[in-house]
C-alpha cells in the first residue's frame, strides 16, 4: 500500500514513499530522498513492477535538458534510495517525459518531446528495461503523425498502459500551424524491446 510523491522543490528532484492506512489518511514514515541534485523539468514516475523499481524520468536541465532516467529501490522500512541515472536522449527534452511499465513484456515505455537540438519537436517513444537498477534502452522511434501518416512536430504527449489491450496509448498534440488544436492518439505494441506504433486512431479537437 506504498505510493510515490515526486516533485521537484527550489529546484532538486524529490521522492517520498508515502503509506495509505485508511480512507483520505496516509502516513509518511521517512523524509524526501533526493533522486536528482540539479534542476530536475518534465518529471514522470511509474512503478516497474517486473523489476519492483520505481522508475523516474526526467528533463536535466542543467546539462541542455536532456532526458535522464533513474531507478529506485523502496525498502521494507518505506525508504528509497536510487541508482546512477542514465541518459535516454542526449538533446532537450523540455516537456514531459512519460514513462509506463509493461507488465506482459518486462520492460517501460518513455514516451517524450525532443526539442529543437534533436527532431525539432516530434513525439518519441523507446523502451527502457531494468535488470538491477540500470536500463538498458530499444529503438527510438517517432511518434506523432498526422491522419496522413507523415510525422509532426508536437507539445505536450501523454501516455497510459491499457492492460486490456496489452498496448501504451500515447496521446500528443499535432502543433504544424502553431493552434495546438488537434489531437491525436496511437497504439504503441511492444515487442521485446521494439516499439510499433499504429496510425493515428483518433482525431480531438479544442485541445488548447
Amino acid at each position: 500500500h506504498n505510493y510515490a510523491f515526486i516533485c521537484r522543490a527550489n529546484n532538486t528532484g524529490y521522492c517520498r514513499i508515502g503509506k495509505y492506512t485508511g480512507t483520505n489518511s496516509s502516513t509518511w514514515p521517512n523524509s524526501s530522498a533526493t533522486f536528482f541534485s540539479g534542476r530536475a523539468i518534465s518529471i514522470g514516475g511509474c512503478w516497474d513492477s517486473t523489476a519492483s523499481k520505481l522508475v523516474i524520468a526526467y528533463g536535466n536541465y542543467d546539462a541542455t535538458e536532456r532526458g535522464d532516467i533513474v531507478a529506485g529501490t523502496v525498502s521494507a522500512s518505506d525508504s528509497v534510495t536510487f541508482g546512477s541515472a542514465q541518459t535516454f536522449d542526449a538533446s532537450r527534452t523540455d516537456y514531459k517525459n512519460n514513462v509506463v511499465h509493461d507488465p506482459i513484456q518486462g520492460t517501460n515505455v518513455i514516451v517524450w518531446r525532443e526539442g529543437s537540438n534533436g527532431t525539432n519537436y516530434h513525439i518519441l517513444a523507446l523502451t527502457a528495461t531494468l535488470s538491477g537498477t540500470t536500463f538498458s534502452f530499444g529503438d527510438t522511434v517517432s511518434i506523432s503523425k498526422n491522419a496522413l501518416g507523415d510525422i509532426v512536430p508536437s507539445t505536450w504527449s501523454t501516455a497510459v498502459y491499457d492492460e486490456n489491450a496489452k498496448q501504451v496509448l500515447a496521446a500528443y498534440v499535432d502543433s504544424t500551424d502553431g493552434s495546438n488544436t488537434r489531437g491525436y492518439t496511437v497504439a504503441l505494441t511492444v515487442s521485446g524491446t521494439n516499439i510499433t506504433a499504429s496510425s493515428p486512431a483518433y482525431k480531438f479537437q479544442d485541445v488548447n
